[in-house]
């Protein structure tokens, strides 16, 4: 019991020491709060700039992507590529070892993919020599 007597006896002869030192840690807990808020807010701010920076930014990568992609030019040459690619396949079943049918079956491919890319182009030869009516020639064995 005496430490309690000693603790009381401490604080009564320390008291406005104490409350000094309350009212201290309690100011410097409220500013600490403050320059967190204070900061976060900064961050957030911060972020939000970044993040409309970044949308700004991205939107304008993926109009110029969409505007590559749309480009008249570009797209005439993938057609131009893709078309190169199923002649070539064409020709490979040609010099294959393979039935006949599949041999039609190919070049009916290739007919109906240059037919469609024709329809689609209006300039495209095979519509100047029959006026708008597109019409590609299929291989003698494979005409119906």
């Amino acid at each position: 019991m005496s430490a309690y007597r000693e603790i009381d006896r401490f604080v009564s002869e320390n008291k406005e020491l104490i409350e000094r030192i309350m009212e201290f840690q309690k100011e410097e807990a409220d500013y600490l709060a403050d320059a967190g808020r204070d900061a976060m807010s900064a961050a957030f701010k911060s972020t939000a700039v970044i993040a409309d920076y970044m949308k700004q930014t991205s939107e304008g990568i993926i109009h110029s992507m969409i505007g590559m992609m749309a480009d008249r030019e570009v797209q005439g040459h993938f057609i131009a590529a893709g078309e190169e690619f199923i002649s070539g396949l064409n020709a490979l079943v040609d010099a294959a070892p393979v039935p006949t049918s599949l041999r039609c079956a190919v070049s009916d491919f290739e007919k109906g993919m240059r037919e469609a890319a024709c329809r689609a182009n209006k300039d495209c030869p095979a519509k100047r020599s029959r006026g708008s009516r597109v019409a590609i020639e299929s291989k003698p064995e494979c005409a119906e």
